[in-house]
């Protein structure tokens, strides 16, 4: 035969055991759906490197082809400021 003590508020002890249950098995799930949470995050973590990384990698891109087209339109400024000279008969610089 189970001795049902009570608490001061009317509680028995398997009311309290039942509850702390609950509880404890509330809190289990928390934690479990912040693990999921927490792996979300690395895999979103995850996806921002390689988004970065071919960020970088396009951003280097337009650099290098920015950089290259400049280049070839100085040389094309240059040629013509000689070839303007030549055509006045000015000596080039």
């Amino acid at each position: 035969m189970a001795i049902k003590k009570t608490t001061k508020k009317g509680a028995t002890l398997d009311q309290l055991a039942r509850m702390m249950s609950r509880r404890f098995d509330e809190v289990l799930k928390v934690t479990a759906k912040k693990k999921d949470v927490d792996a979300q995050f690395a895999d979103v973590d995850e996806q921002f490197a390689l988004i970065n990384k071919r960020l970088d990698t396009i951003e280097t891109m337009l650099f290098l082809n920015h950089k290259s087209r400049i280049e070839k339109l100085e040389d094309q400024v240059r040629q013509l400021q000689n070839d303007f000279r030549e055509l006045l008969g000015l000596k080039n610089k």
